[in-house]
């Protein structure tokens, strides 16, 4: 069974956010490699400080005024993007592609498949393009999840995530590259705050962990839309700990260590807007997120210097 869609209906709903992960070298033959990461796994210490960005511009080919555009997720190549955008009236995921990295975003247009008339945000697509996870209001509210044969093909009926864990509360899934950890942003009751929160596995074929706050990070004020990096050593995330919302990023040594103090990403944020949803590229190249500095929540990028 490489992939979900090879599965029988009735059991696509049981095994999202656990689907099966094919290495893109298996080919036709579909093996399935089951990946595994120790807790005491050390990150590298290059990212123990975060690296510096140039000046943070806008993508305007991807975004209108007047309208939200927000959340941005993208493909390892950085030829496919997938998006939030309010644009049509509705909250709706959007999506485009370009040829080459140097190359502008073709005009960017719905995931009919993906969408209903009902809000639809925070989707995060794997580094291959064939799976997606998204945050809907459809009944039940929640995490989705939906996946596609290959970059060219329409996307499958999308599935609500069966374990209770993830419910309508739960919001923003990120996962990390081998797909063994996911950080969510959870609501604080007691404070009506976001916090942030993770769940690991020990192969893409096994059952979540109950999700547990990530140490060290959380605070009385909003952190939320977090983006694993480095196998998940790394956490950007938005935290209102200093403003209305901006870009901070946290190291720990090891997986199941404290974070370091959250460091601001002082050249991405704009202490008078919210900063939030980063997506930050395999090799640190550039980073996409999305800000109101304009007025009007849009796409934004910047390279690394």
């Amino acid at each position: 069974m490489p992939y979900l869609s090879a599965a029988p209906r009735e059991m696509i709903a049981a095994l999202a956010l656990g689907c099966v992960f094919c290495s893109p070298a298996c080919g036709n033959g579909g093996e399935v490699i089951g990946y595994r990461r120790t807790s005491i796994e050390a990150g590298s210490s290059e990212w123990e400080e975060p690296p510096t960005f140039a000046d943070p511009e806008p993508i305007t080919e991807l975004c209108v005024d007047d309208a939200k555009d927000q959340d941005p997720t993208l493909t390892e190549d950085l030829l496919e993007i997938f998006f939030f955008s309010e644009r049509d009236g509705n909250a709706d995921l959007w999506t485009s592609r370009r040829e080459s990295v140097e190359d502008p975003w073709n005009p960017p247009t719905a995931v009919e498949e993906l969408n209903t008339s009902e809000l639809e945000q925070n989707p995060s697509v794997s580094r291959d393009g064939l799976r997606i996870w998204f945050y809907s209001r459809r009944e039940p509210k929640g995490i989705w999840y939906s996946e596609r044969a290959k970059r060219s093909s329409s996307w499958e009926t999308p599935v609500p995530i069966s374990d209770p864990l993830f419910d309508a509360d739960i919001i923003a899934p990120n996962l990390d590259d081998q797909e063994l950890r996911v950080a969510v942003s959870t609501l604080d009751q007691e404070l009506d705050t976001r916090d942030i929160e993770e769940a690991v596995r020990t192969s893409t074929s096994k059952p979540w962990s109950r999700l547990s706050p990530v140490e060290g990070l959380n605070g009385p004020m909003d952190e939320s839309t977090p983006f694993l990096f480095d196998g998940g050593h790394v956490i950007l995330m938005s935290s209102g700990r200093t403003g209305r919302g901006d870009l901070y990023w946290a190291w720990r040594k090891t997986l199941d260590s404290a974070v370091d103090t959250p460091i601001l990403l002082q050249e991405l944020s704009d202490e008078s807007a919210l900063d939030s949803h980063p997506w930050l590229a395999p090799d640190a190249s550039v980073i996409f997120f999305g800000s109101a500095r304009s007025g009007s929540t849009d796409l934004y990028m910047a390279r690394r210097n």
